[in-house]
This record gives structure tokens, C-alpha cells and sequence, in this order.
């Protein structure tokens, strides 16, 4: 109980002292096109989280910004992904990764938020420091998340260095539908004030933007920034639309949880005719949430699933190449999300089968002809598109969809992000 006290003591302490001992940073002027970017994830640790800074700081200098980056410290290689997101780091990348707390204070006197409010403490106790030994701040800070505790940490930092926040949201933070963002007691009021104290505010989809402006009532400095796909590893070549022999190969690449689950199309399959149901091969390639695995151990009693936990990325790309569609699940809880995973799909050359809702999957599926939509249940629209009767026109869109995939590229994406901070 003492040790409890005297963190709980400490902490708060180190919180009151952050604008105090920093105070003289106010009067320090900016240094021009640099920023600090606070990212929970970075490499070598491979998640949905990583490739979006990554791509900041990998095409910073092309777009003459300095970027120092404050992460979460990370243990191991990460395996051959993380080894080969690691390789994409430019030369000379100033990497901060930020140690746990040690300090275990009390749960009811601290405050409850997405990730923890101890590690939005080390983190600006630490840009700060770093700002207070050079003699030199930033001309912005930004923060991506989630995790949200690094929102936190980045408006203490521009609080009391008086330094301009952007955020960006990848993913919502208390309107989130999905469990990989655990709300506390008091992640809305953090998020109702830093909402309103941030200068630009970041979204990876329209109706996200849209979603957010209503819900906190704010309407200026907002804008979206896609994810996308990475160029250097895609060649965008024509793909042939001929079947090769008379298996249907479907195939779905990432991680398969709650907001990918596919139990409503496995279901649909079981109700196609016998001749078409024995066509079909199901490639899952990827991680599942043990939910997932359960659901997955289920249908593969019944339908042909292959499952591949880990391979390498060219033998994912061969893998997504040679296939007839790609599955996207679109279900309810995704309208408002575009996955990372469809950027990929579409700079594949292989049409995208969408199954589920509409939403922001299927404006995309429409607007760049990335493929087909068969709504849930839908079992006769689903026979039609497994027998190649909707996909004829894919073969003539070729043109059209490079012009749509260049446009979402992580480098002409990154460009838009620094055209953001430049007007910042």
C-alpha cells in the first residue's frame, strides 16, 4: 500500500512538473519541417498499426521533413515480416522506443484510458527532455493511434512546449466498435479535449471523418488521408481473367477476428449446390483470434479450407495472384472502415469479392472496379459471381483501376500528409 501511495504520489508529481520544468521550451522558436511522431507501433513489431508510419518516415525526406519518432520498446526481430518492415527504415532514422512504466500506482486515483496513462507520461517526459537538451522544438507534433494513451501524451507535449498537435485517427477511438480499443472511465473527456485542442485532425475514410465532426461538433481542420499500398513491392501488370481449370479459388490474406469473421459467408456456401460447393478452395493465409479458430475448425469439417498461420511475402503474393477472388468481409461494424488488406488486394491484379454490408469497402470496390459485392445471404448473387458471370467487364478496367490504386499509394498518400504539416 505504501509503494501504491508513494507511485501514486510520484506520478502525479511528474505530471504537474511536465509544462513547469519544460517552461522555457515556450520561448524556444521551432525548428522549420521537423516533427515528433508519436506511434505506438513501429519496426521490427508487424501489426495493422505499423504501415502507415512507417510510410511517413520512409518518404519524409523525399518531402524535406525531419521526422523523430517515439514508439513503444519492442523486444525480438519480429520474425522474417518484422526483419523485412525493419529494411524499409530510411538511413539514419531517429527511432526513440520508449520503456514501461515502472510505477504502479493506484487504478481509482489515476486515470482509465486506451493503452496507459503511464506510458503517455514516459513518452512526454521524454520528448520533452529531448526538446529541453537540444534547445530546439518541433514545428508540430503528431500522434497516431490507437493505442490512444499516445493522443494523451502528444497534447501534454504541445501544451507545455507550445507546440501545434495534429492527430490521426487510423481507427476511432470511444466510437469504436471493435474491442482492439478498450474504453476507461475517462478516455471521452480526454478525447472531447484533445479534439478540440488539436489544429488538424486526420481520418482514413470519409464517413469516419463525417461520423467524428457530428459527434464532437467540429467542422474545420479535418481532412482524410487513405491508407495504401507500397508501390515498390507491386508491379501493376494486366492480369488474365481466364479461370485456370475448374477449381474455384477463393482466398483471404490478413489476420481473421471479430471484424473480419466469416461465418455468415461459410454458411452461404453451405447452401450452394453440391456441384459448385465441391469447386471451391478456401486459402486462409494469416493469424486468427481463437473466436476466429473455433468458427474457422467448424466450416472446415464442411468446406475445403486450406490454412496457412505464416509464409513468406512472395508466397503470399503468388498465393493472391493466381487466385479467382479475394474475400473481403465487409460486416456491419466495418462501414465506416476501409481495411488496410483491400490496397493490397487491389494492387494484386486479383478482383476482390466483398461479402457482407455496404459501406466504405464497396465505395471503393465501385469507385477503383476493384471487383464484386454480394450482399450477406444473398446466395444466388453469390452462384452468379462464383461461376464468373459478374466479373467479364474486370478485364477491360485495367487502366481505370491503375489510376485509381496510384492515387492511394503510401508515397502519394505520405505526400498529402506532409502537404498537411507544411500548412500546419
Amino acid at each position: 500500500m505504501l509503494k501504491v501511495l508513494k507511485d501514486t504520489i510520484h506520478f502525479y508529481y511528474s505530471l504537474i512538473g511536465l509544462p513547469i520544468t519544460f517552461f522555457s521550451t515556450r520561448k524556444t522558436p521551432p525548428k522549420l519541417q521537423q516533427a515528433f511522431l508519436l506511434a505506438p507501433y513501429m519496426p521490427p513489431r508487424v501489426n495493422g498499426g505499423v504501415y502507415r508510419p512507417l510510410s511517413w518516415l520512409k518518404y519524409s525526406g523525399d518531402n524535406n521533413w525531419q521526422l523523430t519518432v517515439f514508439t513503444k520498446h519492442v523486444s525480438g526481430s519480429g520474425g522474417e515480416a518484422g526483419k523485412h518492415l525493419f529494411k524499409q527504415l530510411p538511413d539514419g532514422a531517429l527511432i526513440r522506443y520508449i520503456k514501461p512504466s515502472l510505477l504502479e500506482p493506484s487504478w481509482r486515483l489515476t486515470p482509465k484510458v486506451d493503452g496507459s496513462i503511464l506510458t503517455a507520461l514516459e513518452i512526454a517526459k521524454q520528448a520533452l527532455r529531448e526538446i529541453d537538451l537540444n534547445e530546439q522544438k518541433p514545428s508540430v507534433i503528431v500522434a497516431t493511434g490507437p493505442s490512444f494513451d499516445f493522443f494523451i501524451a502528444a497534447y501534454w507535449i504541445s501544451k507545455a512546449a507550445d507546440i501545434p498537435l495534429v492527430i490521426d485517427y487510423r481507427d476511432e477511438w470511444t466510437q469504436n466498435p471493435f474491442p482492439f480499443v478498450t474504453v476507461g472511465r475517462d478516455d471521452r473527456k480526454w478525447e472531447q479535449r484533445i479534439f478540440k485542442h488539436a489544429r488538424n485532425i486526420i481520418f482514413t475514410t470519409p464517413s469516419m471523418l463525417e461520423h467524428q465532426a457530428n459527434r464532437f461538433k467540429r467542422k474545420n481542420g479535418l481532412c482524410v488521408i487513405y491508407n495504401g499500398w507500397e508501390e515498390s513491392e507491386v508491379s501493376l501488370e494486366k492480369r488474365s481473367s481466364e479461370r485456370d481449370g475448374d477449381e474455384i479459388k477463393l482466398v483471404y490474406a490478413g489476420v481473421l477476428a471479430e471484424h473480419s469473421n466469416p461465418k455468415s459467408f461459410f454458411n452461404s456456401i453451405l447452401k450452394l449446390p453440391q456441384e459448385i460447393k465441391k469447386r471451391i478452395k478456401i486459402t486462409l493465409l494469416g493469424d486468427m483470434s481463437s473466436d476466429m479458430e473455433n468458427v474457422v475448425s467448424h466450416f472446415s469439417k464442411l468446406i475445403n479450407i486450406q490454412l496457412f498461420a505464416s509464409v513468406s511475402r512472395n508466397k503470399a503474393i503468388n498465393i493472391m495472384s493466381e487466385c479467382d477472388y479475394l474475400l473481403l468481409f465487409a460486416t456491419p461494424n466495418m462501414k465506416r472502415y476501409i481495411p488496410g488488406k483491400l490496397f493490397d488486394y487491389a494492387s494484386s491484379g486479383t478482383p476482390i469479392l466483398a461479402y457482407g454490408h455496404e459501406g466504405e469497402i464497396t465505395n471503393c470496390i465501385y469507385e477503383g472496379k476493384l471487383g464484386v459485392f454480394c450482399p450477406e445471404g444473398n446466395c444466388k448473387k453469390l452462384t452468379s459471381i462464383l461461376l464468373n458471370n459478374e466479373i467479364n467487364y474486370f478485364k477491360d478496367c485495367h487502366e481505370l483501376r491503375n489510376k485509381w490504386l496510384k492515387n492511394k499509394s503510401r508515397k502519394y498518400q505520405a505526400k498529402a500528409f506532409f502537404d498537411l504539416l507544411n500548412s500546419v
